[in-house]
């Protein structure tokens, strides 16, 4: 059996004057904020939450060189959260004016 998978290409965005800074930023702040949170949160996680923010760093790492150099292919993980919680706050704020 011949199996093919297709996937497709990313998306381009515009490329303005800051983005470069603001993708670095944005690529390594996620993963600084769940080690964190990780580091905090689980305080016994022993090798564990070694592992998990050994992990967490190599993301950034990669994350932080699409920022960085591949910028016009870089989509800002922000604003995809951002978006999901404004649809969330409005369906809430749609139920509450229903009941």
């Amino acid at each position: 059996m011949f199996l093919m998978i297709f996937t497709r290409p990313a998306p381009t965005f515009s490329v303005w004057a800051g983005r470069r800074l603001l993708a670095a930023v944005d690529a390594v702040a996620w993963p600084a904020l769940w080690g964190w949170l990780a580091f905090t949160r689980i305080p016994h996680g022993g090798l564990a939450v070694r592992w998990v923010v050994a992990v967490l760093v190599c993301l950034a790492c990669r994350r932080l060189w699409r920022a960085v150099a591949d910028n016009e292919h870089y989509g800002f993980v922000t604003v995809r959260w951002a978006k999901l919680l404004l649809c969330l706050w409005i369906f809430g704020y749609a139920l509450k004016l229903v009941m």
